[in-house]
């Protein structure tokens, strides 16, 4: 249900499209042609309120959805011949969650799939680790990467290593605090007051505590990758 056959490619190309809809952005990449994956990013800020309502606002609904619209669109220009998509920590915590991903299906011609966040954390570590495969920054044998993914509803810790036959997770924690979520609930001001700051990065550090208490794996890491759209930022 979250994979789409579409219409053929010029050239043969057989040209597939992986669509991400978090809390506070949409990526798109499109691979199978030449070169590196294609990748675009939306933001959609689709969790915007959900910290403190439990729901996804009508607001924030249409403008994801008028992102998935561009989405379809630019997926048909390409000659993308197959979408697969998922959702992430807005969709599976929203109370009219299944609600948007219905109409979300509708936009994009394939129903997404809101995944939980060991699988999201999963995912993200395989393709980081993945990406690196056979590069000077990739990890030397028998050392540890710790993989982090701030979201803006959630937060992915994943630590393992990188053998010959690819990524091997050995752990992972999917936390409840992202960039969206912990702007709302902290961070009044703009700029933020001090106290402010120091009230988010104490509950920030609280919580990776209480994750390294769970899985002490997370913090014998020999590297740090950062993706996603804050690292990227930073």
């Amino acid at each position: 249900r979250n994979r789409s056959p579409m219409s053929g490619t010029p050239g043969g190309e057989r040209l597939v499209m992986a669509v991400d809809i978090g809390t506070n952005t949409v990526n798109t990449a499109v691979s199978g042609g030449p070169g590196r994956p294609m990748r675009r990013t939306y933001y959609t800020r689709l969790g915007e309120g959900l910290d403190s309502t439990g729901e996804l606002s009508e607001e924030a609904m249409s403008r994801a959805l008028g992102v998935l619209a561009e989405v379809a669109v630019d997926a048909t220009a390409r000659g993308v011949v197959e979408m697969v998509a998922t959702a992430t920590a807005a969709c599976r915590e929203a109370t009219n969650g299944g609600e948007f991903i219905a109409r979300a299906g509708r936009t994009l011609g394939v129903v997404p799939k809101v995944i939980d966040g060991a699988e999201e954390a999963q995912l993200t570590y395989t393709g980081a680790l993945a990406a690196l495969a056979d590069t000077e920054a990739a990890p030397a044998a028998g050392h540890r990467a710790l993989v982090l993914a701030i979201g803006g509803g959630s937060t992915e810790l994943a630590v393992g290593s990188l053998g010959p036959e690819g990524p091997n997770m050995s752990a992972s924690r999917s936390l409840v605090a992202g960039s969206v979520r912990f702007t709302e609930r902290f961070l009044a001001s703009d700029p933020p007051l001090p106290e402010e700051l120091l009230n988010c990065l104490s509950v920030a550090e609280a919580t990776l505590d209480e994750a390294l208490v769970d899985e002490p794996l997370l913090g014998q890491a020999d590297m740090l990758i950062a993706v996603a759209g804050t690292a990227e930022t930073i």
